[in-house]
């Protein structure tokens, strides 16, 4: 059942089966938790470089020559 959910092998919960069950029922899958951070500081990571780019862009020009 733990290991269903992304927990390691030598996790052990305390109290009840029928408690247990629905704590790790009721848990996020560690893997899936992990994708997502990494999935948002990836995004993170691309939106300032985008906004870096952007910067780099826009170079300020004299009206007249």
């Amino acid at each position: 059942m733990l290991r269903l959910q992304g927990f390691p092998d030598w996790f052990q919960l305390i109290g009840s089966y029928s408690s247990a069950r629905k704590l790790v029922g009721n848990s996020v899958a560690v893997p899936c938790v992990i994708s997502i951070i990494n999935s948002i500081f990836d995004a993170v990571d691309k939106n300032k470089f985008k906004v870096d780019q952007r910067k780099e862009q826009f170079i300020q020009t004299t009206l007249f020559d």
